[in-house]
């Protein structure tokens, strides 16, 4: 291969990796919290679980019973953030936890870690995501009671 030949392969791949990266997927500057509070949505310590969906996604509606059943019973200790994914505001989120489709829940500890994350209507990888979440260790070394609104 000549250096003619090489520099045109390398110039070729670098403009198909500039094409194949959408901007709505590259990584945003900006912390996780303040992404999520410059959209609107809550900016507090507790861990989170976001649902990416969409109003026109049929298995985003199957599987929105079971984040409202998982909403009631540990709303206390974890934020619930729903993300309409044909919102613009919602753009930089999507970019942060690199969503790939809908429905897909994220699982983010208080740190900002994403802990767990699942695509699809999939009620078990929503349970076995909180199981993750609750028993993650905070900055202070403990770990949220299940279901109990307390910390051990």
């Amino acid at each position: 291969m000549t250096s003619k030949s090489a520099l045109a392969l390398v110039l070729a791949l670098s403009a198909f990796n500039s094409l194949s990266t959408p901007s709505w997927a590259q990584e945003p500057k900006v912390p996780h919290r303040q992404i999520l509070a410059m959209a609107g949505y809550t900016d507090s310590e507790k861990p989170k679980v976001i649902s990416f969906h969409a109003d026109w996604c049929p298995t985003c509606d199957q599987l929105q019973p079971s984040i409202d059943k998982a909403q009631s019973r540990y709303g206390s200790q974890v934020d619930f953030i729903s993300v309409n994914i044909d919102d613009e505001k919602n753009k930089d989120i999507m970019r942060l936890y690199k969503v790939r489709g809908v429905p897909e829940v994220v699982f983010i500890n208080p740190r900002g870690k994403v802990v767990s994350t699942f695509m699809g209507n999939e009620p078990r990888q929503l349970k076995i995501g909180m199981q993750k979440l609750l028993d993650d260790k905070s900055d202070h070394g403990t770990a949220i009671a299940k279901g109990s609104g307390t910390t051990q």
